[in-house]
């Protein structure tokens, strides 16, 4: 059972998103142009964009990404967050073409994983900051443990660290001075709100048992059901050929139909099963085929029996019925998370949008960061152009201005 979002929990958010150096709605589109990108201040109660993407390239490393009210993430701040991301998520993976493929693929969504939790946190320190929330040394000290973690996991001290941050150690500094303040602020905001109690966590445990137990009584019924419906295809001596379709709605809804041709054994699910069935059907209906994921029967019509080149290839036909697969059963641990995760989603997550949207969020340079997006969105533009110019055209108009049947 997975509860996790895109967005991770406040917690993490703090470890990924530094702080924000001073200067639920989509983001409204200004015109391309219509602004100098680095005047274009965030407007309370509303979120907005540039229609047109900068490139990120051509950007200099003060270039603002994203800004809520006075606070504002520059380029290089972007791209710090975003190595600090890679090395949190995959330093632990000891093969570095792993580490880079599965990073080559997550990539996209990273570059979000880094705005958003910036947005989310910075909304907060600006409440915080409104509300005069003052950190206790404890916080101080808890915020400078977490940032001295960060350092040992880039293998270098606090003082290296901090002095490779943009703003250098004075803005290290501030980044565990806003952590305090941030915590200070969730525990005096959120803190019994987003409490998990020992009943949540039994209760949902024990729920879980009872819905696995109900899968498991479905399953017994879909494997008796499958019997019932090979007994029944062999007694209407049921064929699917050119009269599939008609053969197809004697057989309940739940189940799957399917062909397979010319295929290996290791192709299926479960390929030693799959092979007997096969070859012990005889021309008939297979004995029900157990796989962790369905029931199925075979019908072998040919193999082409293996070579020194080539496996055995067969084909058939496969009825199926998909099993109720059932919940994971987390330990009471993880299900503590789960319901923490929920808590902060349902609680937190629409309390820092509501807090973006009061001060206003901007995206200065479009979504920049996100170069696949960025085609996308020029092909839903071209495409939009495309069709209004269409339809702006008298009927019967040509591209080059000419009339069907005659001459301008």
């Amino acid at each position: 059972m997975n509860m996790k979002t895109r967005f991770a929990a406040i917690a993490a958010l703090v470890l990924a998103a530094g702080c924000g150096a001073e200067t639920g709605d989509a983001p409204e589109t200004a015109p391309a142009g219509a602004a100098a990108p680095e005047n274009s201040a965030p407007v309370p109660g509303r979120f907005t964009t540039n229609e047109e993407d900068s490139v990120w390239s051509e950007l200099p490393a003060g270039a603002t990404i994203a800004a809520v009210g006075s606070r504002r993430l520059s380029k290089e701040e972007f791209a710090t967050r975003l190595d600090d991301l890679k090395n949190a998520v995959f330093s632990k993976i000891k093969n570095p073409r792993d580490a880079e493929k599965r990073w080559k693929g997550y990539s996209r969504q990273a570059g979000w994983d880094v705005v958003y939790p910036f947005l989310y946190r910075n909304a907060f320190l600006i409440d915080a900051e409104e509300r005069g929330t003052v950190p206790e040394e404890k916080d101080i000290e808890n915020a400078r443990k977490i940032y001295e973690s960060l350092a040992k996991s880039r293998k270098m001290t606090f003082e290296e660290f901090a002095a490779k941050r943009p703003g250098g150690p004075a803005a290290a500094e501030r980044a565990i001075r806003e952590e305090a303040v941030l915590a200070k602020y969730f525990s005096q905001t959120f803190s019994n709100s987003l409490e998990v109690s020992q009943k949540e966590v039994d209760e949902l445990s024990d729920g879980l048992k009872r819905l696995n137990e109900e899968c498991m009584q479905s399953n017994v019924l879909y494997k008796s059901l499958i019997t019932d419906v090979r007994e029944f295809m062999i007694r209407r001596k049921i064929t699917f050929g050119d009269d599939s379709e008609e053969n197809r709605k004697l057989i309940p809804k739940d189940f799957e139909v399917e062909r397979f041709a010319d295929a290996p054994a290791m192709s299926f699910e479960d390929p030693e099963a799959v092979a007997a069935a096969l070859r012990g059907a005889d021309g008939e209906w297979s004995q029900p085929v157990e796989t962790s994921e369905s029931y199925d029967l075979y019908k072998m019509e040919s193999v082409r029996d293996r070579t020194a080149m080539t496996p055995a290839l067969y084909t058939g036909w496969r009825v199926s019925i998909k099993k109720d697969l059932g919940y994971e059963t987390p330990d009471k641990n993880e299900l503590r998370q789960d319901i923490r995760m929920r808590k902060n989603n349902e609680i937190v997550i629409p309390k820092a949008f509501e807090l973006m949207k009061k001060h206003g969020v901007v995206f200065p340079h479009g979504l920049c960061w996100d170069e696949a997006g960025q085609k996308a969105r020029r092909a839903r533009r071209k495409a939009a152009e495309s069709a209004k110019n269409a339809k702006g055209k008298p009927a019967g108009a040509s591209s080059s201005g000419r009339t069907q049947g005659g001459s301008k």
